[in-house]
């Protein structure tokens, strides 16, 4: 029997212009260490914030 943790991030947030309510969800690999798992999630973040923001303009 193996024991596996899955961690998963979500992080919601709206859109002031639009007012959508966007959910972000990113799950952590199997043999990734957490810094890096929450480095990436806020990489993530970051990134649809930024699209979203050149999109709707």
């Amino acid at each position: 029997m193996k024991l596996i943790w899955e961690h998963k991030r979500t992080t919601f947030f709206t859109d002031k212009r639009t007012n959508i309510r966007y959910k972000i969800t990113t799950h952590q690999l199997k043999y990734e260490p957490y810094y890096i798992f929450e480095k990436r999630h806020n990489l993530k973040v970051k990134i649809k914030k930024y699209w979203l923001s050149r999109a709707v303009k």
